[in-house]
């Protein structure tokens, strides 16, 4: 892939309990009980005890905000993501806000705990690029803390060439297969297989002598991919 001074973590297999780093925090709700289905309870007792875990390991952390990301589909528009509630500034209202929508048959569930107080850096200027502006995503969330993208690359399809400007991570919703696209965007690498729930965090370096953070890749598979990529922008 075309990637400019960023730090892509590996692939990451499907969450099964807690990841955190020093951005977010990250679990599964109701993916392991879908054959029998699960209550609005059970689901709100696997994050209570997810949240202790995360307090257990990280007594310090500043929640500024959490997220519900449904894995049986992407909120239809930023109206539909608002009138869900899934995303949440006061996080004692997880319980009230998200309750609604676990009642509703799904697949389950990505939560994710976004931490305030990151480290600052410098403000850049605006940077001039030819870097087309459409990627085929839909922008359900901008705030302070992060953008939410519906990202959809259909079979046989190609992500054209675009920037990543903040810090991301991307969340496969259903399995598919991916493989980067070179200068002259021509296949380049191995193809890659995602499993449903697999993800990657990368870090996008704000430094205005720095490349930008640019690639391209194609779905040479069968299945769409069908993606959440998560901004990190405060």
């Amino acid at each position: 892939m075309l990637v400019a001074r960023s730090t892509a973590s590996p692939r990451l297999p499907g969450v099964r309990g807690l990841f955190m780093n020093h951005r977010f925090a990250m679990w599964p709700l109701g993916t392991s009980t879908r054959d029998r289905g699960v209550t609005v309870a059970e689901l709100l007792a696997e994050d209570r005890q997810q949240q202790l875990e995360l307090t257990a390991r990280n007594p310090t952390a500043s929640p500024c905000g959490r997220l519900l990301l449904p894995l049986a589909a992407a909120p239809s528009s930023t109206d539909q993501l608002q009138r869900q509630q899934l995303w949440v500034d006061d996080v004692t209202r997880t319980e009230e806000c998200w309750a609604r929508l676990m009642a509703q048959p799904q697949m389950g569930f990505m939560a994710l705990t976004v931490f305030g107080h990151q480290p600052k850096t410098a403000k850049l200027p605006p940077r001039a690029t030819h870097v087309p502006d459409r990627v085929g995503t839909r922008l359900l969330l901008a705030n302070a803390s992060v953008n939410l993208w519906d990202f959809h690359v259909p079979s046989l399809s190609s992500c054209e060439l675009h920037e990543h400007l903040h810090p991301y991570v991307f969340i496969n919703r259903t399995a598919c297969q991916t493989q980067g696209l070179d200068a002259e965007l021509q296949p380049e690498g191995p193809v890659t297989s995602f499993n449903a729930r697999d993800f990657r965090c990368v870090e996008v370096t704000r430094d205005a002598t720095a490349a930008p953070c640019i690639h391209a890749f194609q779905n040479p598979g069968e299945d769409a991919v069908q993606q959440y990529i998560v901004e990190f922008v405060a």
